[in-house]
């Protein structure tokens, strides 16, 4: 039977069943409930996109490069500690973090008031107790979250050294920026103060999408 034939209770099965089948690939153990969790959020998004431009991504394609490819971070991620997701959207990949790691405390930064009002009514729906929201420019957020974070993302933000230093003031003395950086290996700009702390290569299970994600930290200063 093809996607057009499936009825609603098939679809969502089949698409539970390839979150929890892609995040084993990934090294990402997930809770059946968990996935059904993810793929409630997944039908939020596309019923709010008919009112606000939330993705452009086929919903055909939602598992793969939404909720995938943001579990793909996780192996580069604490189980507990804050985590900040930076111009979050419609929550990918700071909302499903939260989802998949309940022990981390996320707070999911995104300018747009209309995202921001969709981000709120869903936590709310999905019963998520360790995720917030803050409205406003990830650039210029308040001095309380100054060196308050352990790991700042963000998926398509802005360009790796302007996101380092961005995220740079709002991490803790040991903190890590995560960067997806796409897949293609080369100079990311990110200039002599920076250090990779760790790398992950990937492709995205059911496709053939290469992703390289960076854990990076502001190299020590002073005398070794």
């Amino acid at each position: 039977m093809g996607t057009q034939g499936k009825t609603e209770d098939e679809a969502r099965a089949g698409d539970a069943a390839a979150i929890l089948a892609g995040a084993g690939e990934l090294g990402v153990e997930l809770e059946a409930s968990t996935a059904d969790l993810l793929v409630d959020h997944l039908d939020r998004v596309y019923t709010w996109n008919s009112r606000m431009r939330l993705t452009a991504v086929d919903r055909r394609d939602a598992v793969r490069l939404h909720i995938l490819d943001s579990l793909s971070l996780i192996p580069l991620l604490p189980t507990a500690g804050r985590l900040a997701d930076l111009g979050t959207g419609a929550g990918f990949p700071g909302l499903v973090l939260a989802a998949a790691l309940p022990g981390l405390e996320i707070t999911l930064v995104e300018s747009k008031r209309k995202r921001c009002a969709y981000l709120t009514e869903t936590i709310g729906a999905l019963g998520l107790g360790n995720v917030r929201v803050v409205e406003g420019d990830a650039t210029r957020l308040r001095p309380e979250h100054a060196a308050y974070f352990d790991v700042v993302t963000s998926r398509a933000f802005i360009t790796p050294p302007r996101f380092f230093q961005v995220a740079a003031r709002l991490l803790r003395a040991d903190g890590v920026a995560v960067v997806m950086a796409g897949g293609r290996p080369g100079d990311l700009g990110l200039g002599d103060s920076v250090e990779i702390v760790r790398e992950l290569a990937l492709v995205l299970p059911g496709g053939d999408e290469a992703r390289r994600i960076l854990a990076l930290r502001a190299k020590p200063t002073g005398p070794e």
